[in-house]
């Protein structure tokens, strides 16, 4: 009698459980700078080869990719210069790709870009 061989399929990431967080050391009216994947999303059996992070354009419009999508990126802190205005509050959301495909987006998150006042 030969022993039964147990194969564990990988499916895409799940979702993430936290969201992208604002550095306010670096991040200013002209940049934002954020982390996220701490923890990492669980990869679901196979490991994640990229990080997607898309963000708005401050007036609640769509998503538009910033890393991760066209090529694979582990990065998970990235501090943003484009389509940054004074003033505005940025959404943002991530997800992980593994060898499986792309899991769901993280919750929204969202970033003002503006200086942090120094003390009087």
């Amino acid at each position: 009698m030969s022993g039964v061989e147990f194969i564990e399929l990988a499916g895409i990431p799940l979702a993430p459980t936290d969201v992208p967080v604002s550095n306010s050391q670096v991040t200013n009216d002209k940049q934002i700078q954020v982390s996220f994947a701490n923890p990492a999303p669980n990869s679901n059996g196979s490991p994640i080869i990229s990080y997607e992070l898309v963000m708005d354009d401050g007036k609640s419009g769509n998503f538009i990719s910033i890393t991760g999508f066209t090529s694979n990126s582990l990065l998970t802190t990235i501090t943003v210069s484009q389509n940054v205005t004074k003033g505005r509050l940025n959404r943002f959301m991530y997800r992980a790709k593994n060898s499986v495909g792309w899991g769901p987006y993280s919750a929204v998150s969202s970033v003002l870009a503006a200086t942090v006042p120094s003390r009087p």
